[in-house]
């Protein structure tokens, strides 16, 4: 989808990019190949070409936050599935305390190398190890709460400039059967949880962290459970978003080579 992307570029707009689309130009290559197109005086075209060889180079060198940059929070989902293995899905477990003054409890990571956790008291301070493996994080609602709580915690800058999905906004943005909280919208389109965990949330979470400083291990298990099942389930919804999305531009007139090649 990114190289079907105009969007990012200068002075395009949605609607600027269903015009591209009906005029049979669905990729950044048919851009750089047409010669003259009705709505764009020959400057912009060439100016428009230009930036589409810089994306190209951006797109070589793994800046993702080129695009990101360029790009509303609603339509992040659009470099997903090109950058997507050099990423990781994250999620907090907190205390429950108010506001960022929240103390961390479970870090879950979720990536092609499976599922990681990180523990308070155990091994909460590898967490930084770990998640400079990756060029991008994928969260849900991570900018408002999961960034600012483990900013604080860490005393690092890391979050300020690292490349970042924050699936909230991308699914409010989708429809009326996307928003609200990531259970909801699980339910909505079917995504599993084992029978233990179906039916838990956050107070649930608190109260299990709880359980285990009094002494119960089994609580620490069920907890890092959900945390499993929270990251592994953000993965499950983006992409099933991003397929969303894809179908969604489709209806706007976009076409991509395996639909050409199939004619």
């Amino acid at each position: 989808m990114l190289f079907n992307t105009f969007i990012h570029l200068e002075g395009i707009g949605e609607k600027n990019e269903i015009q591209l689309y009906k005029n049979n130009i669905h990729y950044w290559d048919d851009l750089l190949k047409i010669e003259k197109i009705s709505f764009f005086s020959n400057e912009k075209l060439e100016r428009l070409k230009d930036e589409i060889r810089e994306s190209y180079k951006r797109y070589s060198e793994k800046d993702i936050n080129y695009f990101l940059l360029r790009l509303k929070p609603k339509n992040a989902w659009r470099v997903y599935k090109e950058f997507k293995k050099f990423s990781c899905f994250l999620d907090i477990e907190t205390d429950g305390r108010s506001g960022f003054d929240s103390e961390i409890t479970v870090i879950g990571i979720y990536s092609e190398n499976g599922y990681k956790c990180y523990v308070n008291g155990k091994n909460l301070e590898h967490f930084e190890d770990e998640i400079l493996k990756y060029d991008m994080i994928i969260t849900f609602n991570g900018r408002l709460f999961d960034f600012p709580v483990i900013n604080r915690y860490f005393r690092t800058r890391y979050f300020k400039n690292i490349a970042h999905i924050d699936m909230k906004p991308v699914c409010n943005s989708m429809g009326n059967q996307f928003k609200g909280g990531l259970k909801n919208i699980e339910r909505r389109i079917g995504l599993y949880r084992p029978p233990e965990i179906k039916d838990l949330d956050g107070y649930d979470a608190v109260k299990l962290w709880e359980g285990y400083l009094a002494g119960d291990k089994d609580c620490l298990d069920l907890l890092i459970e959900y945390n499993k099942y929270d990251v592994i389930n953000l993965s499950k919804l983006a992409d099933y978003i991003y397929q969303f999305g894809v179908n969604l531009m489709k209806e706007r007139g976009l076409r991509l080579k395996e639909e050409e090649d199939d004619e």
